[in-house]
């Protein structure tokens, strides 16, 4: 019981906070979420420092700290995006978005006569972005039957 009190209050906080506008929630991410991150919980720090040297031998100490800082910038927007996904619709997501090809492959299914599968690899960015695509299909899917 204890556990399911918990979950709602923390549900219910992360959605309030989903429905603040975009820009001030980058606000609070750069303001607030990052200095957070990178100075005080030093997230990964050691791991994030080793692979840009690794990855970028070439670079200076300096160069490389200005790529640190955007990383960290960038993954806590990625941060707050996940949260406003708990209450965008799929147009807002597709506000954000465009998804090319849906029809053709969506036709092309529906003219072999087979089920229809979809799948999507990639990670680059936020990659949750792209968990709208499964209801996208389902919905022209649906609303053209």
């Amino acid at each position: 019981m204890v556990k399911h009190l918990v979950y709602y209050i923390v549900f219910s906080v992360w959605y309030l906070f989903s429905l603040l506008p975009w820009w001030l929630m980058y606000g609070i991410s750069d303001v607030v979420l990052y200095p957070l991150v990178r100075h005080v919980l030093r997230y990964r720090r050691r791991l994030v420092r080793q692979s840009l040297a690794e990855t970028f031998p070439e670079k200076g100490e300096a160069e490389r700290r200005r790529i640190e800082r955007e990383f960290y910038h960038w993954f806590c927007d990625y941060i707050i995006e996940i949260v406003k996904h708990i209450s965008m619709s799929v147009a807002d997501i597709e506000r954000h978005m465009r998804i090319e090809g849906a029809e053709e492959v969506e036709r092309a299914f529906r003219e072999s006569g087979k089920s229809m599968c979809v799948l999507y690899l990639g990670h680059f960015n936020n990659w949750e972005w792209v968990s709208v695509l499964g209801v996208k299909f389902s919905e022209e899917f649906f609303r053209s039957q």
